[in-house]
């Protein structure tokens, strides 16, 4: 992930994605706890990693979780 991301974008979701290797799923709450930053700007990060492919979205509304695709 890291080669896709310069470092302080890398720094920005590094976060999300050590919990999602630790755990392989996070929730948006989860995130927003683990990042300490606003609902909106962790959307805007889980979507970064939807969209390079790193995670994949399961569930509906409120019940998305987030996984790690190499979990």
């Amino acid at each position: 992930m890291s080669e896709v991301l310069k470092i302080k974008g890398y720094d920005k979701v590094r976060k999300i994605i050590d919990e999602l290797q630790d755990q392989g799923s996070i929730t948006r709450k989860e995130a927003e706890l683990k990042c300490e930053k606003t609902a909106a700007t962790t959307r805007r990060y889980i979507k970064f990693l939807v969209e390079t492919g790193y995670v994949i979205q399961e569930g509906r509304t409120n019940s998305i979780i987030y996984k790690n695709i190499l979990y």
